[in-house]
């Protein structure tokens, strides 16, 4: 370790070096404790409480921001621009008198039908890999 070397033969940090090394080594273990209660610890905390208060205000704005955008849609007649998340099991199971029809064919079959491609199919730049 060069460093050493280096430390205890510095004039100045020489000493310092030297005096701590004669140090018993509790008084070494007790100084790394008060370090760590002194500073770690409160570090910790304040990174802890920043990052709750960070999740309470982007939970508080995102519900803002969605019932400023329901509001809008309201009033302007318009439909909002927020995607409303449907439940699968609802598509899934939908009571509807047209059957559920999908562009996609389901991933455990087996067969070769390739669904017709389009514009308007949602997809730009997909590399399908076909596993026979």
């Amino acid at each position: 370790m060069v460093w050493k070397a280096y430390v205890k033969s510095h004039p100045k940090f020489g000493r310092y070096y030297s005096s701590i090394e004669r140090q018993p080594s509790w008084v070494t273990k007790a100084a790394a404790f008060a370090f760590i209660f002194a500073v770690v610890i409160p570090i910790a905390i304040l990174v802890i409480a920043a990052i709750l208060v960070a999740t309470v205000v982007f939970t508080i704005l995102a519900l803002l921001a969605r019932a400023f955008a329901t509001l809008v849609a309201l009033f302007t007649g318009q439909p909002s621009s927020i995607p409303q998340q449907q439940n699968q099991q609802q598509s899934t199971y939908s009571t509807d008198s047209a059957p559920h029809q999908t562009n996609q064919s389901p991933p455990h079959s087996s067969s070769s039908h390739t669904p017709p491609r389009s514009d308007s199919d949602g997809r730009r730049n997909v590399r399908v890999i076909r596993r026979d």
